[in-house]
């Protein structure tokens, strides 16, 4: 399952306006239907001003995930072995819902081409589905820059119409970009 889903794992898979768009600071997010028509799917794609080694561990260190990503209450790592953690996260979630959580097995890997990828998927939690990555791609000359890809699969076990969770994440992403700018530039 976590082996295939669609990593993007080069800059030939955005057109010469799209990366014009990312060059400028520009945070793309995309939405869509998973194939099964359940939940929804995202692709966010950003540039951060810092390297990867840098970026890396904002992503994939889920237990200061509540000290930074918007609208998580709680997080910590409840277990490590290798590049595996198992990752608890609760999210507040707007009244009258319930918080969400999700325990997530996630994995990450260090390429040596300098690339970044921390994949996830569902253990157990409030969700039907919750999986994704972030691949991290070196950037600029002195590769001192990070192009920042994030994709998630999603579908809170709530009754939410899937347009709703489409427009949350809409707005909700770019807001996960600037706190990993920030944080990675303190």
């Amino acid at each position: 399952m976590i082996a295939s889903l669609p990593v993007i794992s080069s800059t030939s898979a955005f057109s010469p306006d799209e990366l014009k768009r990312i060059e400028q600071g520009d945070i793309l997010v995309d939405r869509g239907t998973p194939k099964d028509g359940e939940g929804v799917t995202a692709r966010m794609v950003a540039l951060i001003d810092a390297p990867v080694s840098k970026v890396a561990p904002a992503v994939h260190e889920c237990e200061h995930f509540s000290k930074f990503v918007p609208r998580t209450i709680k997080s910590e790592k409840r277990s490590q072995s290798g590049n595996h953690r198992l990752c608890y996260v609760e999210i507040d979630a707007p009244f009258p819902l319930s918080n969400l959580w999700a325990l997530t097995d996630a994995y990450s890997r260090y390429f040596d081409d300098g690339r970044f990828l921390r994949k996830w998927y569902l253990r157990e939690g409030t969700f039907k589905k919750n999986t994704g990555y972030w691949s991290l791609l070196p950037h600029g000359d002195k590769s001192n820059k990070t192009l920042a890809i994030y994709w998630v699969e999603t579908k809170p076990d709530i009754s939410v119409p899937d347009f709703i969770i489409r427009s949350a994440q809409a707005s909700s992403l770019p807001k996960l970009i600037k706190a990993i700018r920030k944080r990675v530039a303190r």
